[in-house]
Formats: structure tokens, C-alpha cells, sequence
């Protein structure tokens, strides 16, 4: 099979990577996917925050006396660890010569015994906040780092960035207590936040727009136009209400609607000991998906962040909202010829495999708070 070209091969990661945004228990499956790519050994990922001080670290394909002994001592020894670049990578040679790294306790007494040599890693992202760095080993005797592999990771480091700062006001989110509901506001779906009662005690936006497509309140509780439907999201309440923990997977049903798309409806526990800033608990979040809903991220966020121009972020945002690039150049005045070119620079700056991608990736900048 032929080797996969590198902006294929940075497609392919940057899937994992913004899986592991969302959930970040799946960083050690991207930085597996990293390591394989590069065909190295182990790979490293480290966050350290500056207020409150703390480091987290994942770690993939190191032995566990290996990050014992680190742990202990040698991570004090490491020759590279002040010198990477920031926003870019760079291999251990272009940070400091191989006869002083060969010299270090690091190398001779740590990486040596576990038959681990060459390096190459950077500063994802530093500021007054912390530092978040990548680094990747390779086994001893294998072909050495070199400017492709850099380049590579150079191309995934943008959304590193990205999806480490999307981890972090997630998690802001759900280490604060009252619930971000600022936070809960920019999401393009309808969040309800239904007490033990059944009634609903705070919902965001698109919850407030829902109530007249498709969803109503009588006395509180959520109804629908069909009293079958109706029950079907009551029972579907009732039985997110009955898992013990928040950490049961949740519940889903559809919810009809007369005259267009059924609405897409998921239950899951709140929480009981989390309270919801000035609506008291709640016991169950309920999360409502309209098909025709529409979300925006600005032009000029895409415009910054990407290099986009005007004409292309108006077409990526009109995909955005869910139309075809047919329909975007009926919508724009301009030919199919010229959205499919526009489309392809669109992909290439934002490193996204096609529609879908794209899509996911605006909803990301509305949950990153770009939007």
C-alpha cells in the first residue's frame, strides 16, 4: 500500500486529536496515533499550569521503571527540556550538539538502558499561564529524526493548541461550581437542566428557541405537540433520573414533530451534588439536537485563525449552517466552479478532510469560545 501523503496523514490525526478535546481520557490514543506516524517508540504530552501549579502528563509507549526513574530524578537531567521552540518542533541536534546530550545523565543512565536515543518535540503553546510541550522518542539505531518529521508535527500543532485550550475551558466548566452556563449558552444544541420534579430549572439558548419548534412547557415540564412523543420524553427523563451516577452512558430517543425533522433528544444524569448557578440542582441534562438549527462562528474568527479570506469564510460558514456547495452558490450569486475552488482552499487552510469535517470543526470554535 503507498505511503499516505503528509496532509492526508495530518487529516488523520487531527480526527484523534479533536476526539481527545471533547474526551480527555482519548489523549493516549492521539498521541499514540502521533508516535505511529513517526514510526518512534513513546511519545510525551505535558501541561503544566502555572495558577493554580499543577502538570499533567500522558504518556504512551515509555516502561514503567523508565517513568519511575524520571519521575525520581532524571527529569531534572533532561539537556533539551528548556530549549524547545515554542509553536514549533525542532529534533534534539538542533537544540543542543549530540556530544552533549551523549555526555548527559539523561541519555547514558535513562534512555540508554530502556534503548531509547533520538528526540524530537516543542512548545505547544506558552504563555503567563503555562506551558504545554509534545516530545517523541525513538528506538536506538533507528533512522533519526529529520525536517519531514518536523514538518509533520509542525502541521498538527495548531490544533493541539486548539483542542488543549478546548480541554481546558471544558474543564474549567465542570471543576467550577455553579455549571458555565455562559459556556452552555454557545453550544448549538438545546441544553435543559430538569430537576428531581420533572420541571425544567434552567435551559440555554437554543433550548429557549426549541420551545417554539417543536418543544413547549405546561406547568414547567417539557412537552410536545403529540401526547405520544410527549411520553416518550417524560419516560426517557425518568430513566436518566434512575442511573445512579453521572458517569452512566446516556439515553436517547426522537421526538416527532408535525411538520418537519423529529428533534434528536439525549438524557443523562446531572449530578446530584452539582449545583446549577441560580436554578438550585438539577437531576438530569437533557440535550435536544434540531436538524434544521443553524450556528454561526464569525468571518472574521476564521479569518484570523485560518487565512481565511471574506469570500471563503462566507462560504465556509454557509456550510456551515448545513447547505450544499450547490446551494452555497445560489446563495452567493457565484458559479459551482468557484465554491469548489473556494472549498478546496477552504479544506487546505483548516487542514479538514471534507464537509462533515469542517462542520465539526465550527462547532469546536463556538465550544472554544471563539464564536
Amino acid at each position: 500500500m503507498p505511503r499516505r501523503s503528509r496532509h492526508a496523514r495530518v487529516l488523520a490525526l487531527t480526527e484523534r486529536i479533536y476526539d481527545a478535546a471533547l474526551e480527555p481520557a482519548r489523549w493516549s490514543e492521539a498521541l499514540d496515533a502521533i508516535r505511529a506516524e513517526l514510526f518512534a517508540a513513546a511519545a510525551t504530552l505535558r501541561v503544566q499550569s502555572f495558577a493554580p501549579a499543577s502538570v499533567q502528563q500522558t504518556w504512551v509507549g515509555f516502561e514503567p521503571a523508565f517513568l519511575e526513574a524520571y519521575a525520581q530524578h532524571y527529569w531534572r537531567e533532561e539537556v533539551c527540556s528548556s530549549s524547545w521552540p515554542v509553536a514549533r518542533t525542532a529534533t534534539a541536534d538542533v537544540l543542543a550538539p549530540a556530544q552533549l546530550r551523549r555526555r548527559s545523565a539523561f541519555f547514558h543512565e535513562l534512555c540508554v538502558p530502556f534503548g531509547l536515543d533520538d528526540l524530537v518535540g516543542g512548545h505547544i503553546d506558552a504563555s503567563s499561564e503555562g506551558v504545554v510541550t509534545i516530545s517523541i522518542m525513538k528506538r536506538r539505531g533507528r533512522r533519526p529524526f529529520g525536517a519531514n518529521h518536523t514538518a509533520l508535527l509542525d502541521g498538527i500543532l495548531p490544533h493541539l493548541r486548539r483542542a488543549i485550550r478546548i480541554n481546558g475551558a471544558l474543564g474549567r466548566a465542570e471543576d467550577e461550581r455553579p455549571l458555565c452556563w455562559d459556556l452552555i449558552d454557545r453550544l448549538p444544541v438545546g441544553v435543559f437542566a430538569i430537576g428531581g420534579d420533572g420541571r425544567v430549572r434552567h435551559m440555554n439558548k437554543e433550548g429557549e428557541r426549541l420551545l417554539g419548534h417543536g418543544l413547549r412547557l405546561e406547568t414547567g415540564t417539557l412537552c410536545t405537540s403529540l401526547p405520544s412523543a410527549t411520553s416518550a420524553l417524560r419516560a426517557l427523563i425518568a430513566a436518566a433520573r434512575s442511573c445512579a451516577t453521572s458517569t452512566a452512558p446516556p439515553l436517547a430517543v426522537a421526538v416527532p414533530r408535525p411538520s418537519a425533522p423529529p428533534l434528536s433528544a439525549l438524557a443523562m444524569p446531572a449530578g446530584r451534588d452539582r449545583p446549577l448557578g441560580g436554578v438550585g440542582r438539577a437531576d438530569v441534562l437533557l440535550i435536544v439536537t434540531d436538524p434544521l438549527a443553524r450556528f454561526e462562528a464569525p468571518a472574521a474568527v476564521l479569518m484570523r485563525l485560518f487565512g481565511l479570506t471574506a469570500a471563503e469564510a462566507r462560504v465556509a460558514l454557509l456550510i456551515g449552517n448545513g447547505k450544499a456547495p450547490k446551494e452555497v452558490a445560489a446563495a452567493l450569486g457565484t458559479s459551482w466552479n468557484t465554491v469548489r475552488a473556494q472549498l478546496r482552499q477552504i479544506y487546505a487552510k483548516t487542514q479538514t478532510s471534507g464537509q462533515q469535517s469542517l462542520i465539526r470543526l465550527l462547532v469546536m470554535l463556538v465550544m472554544a469560545g471563539h464564536a
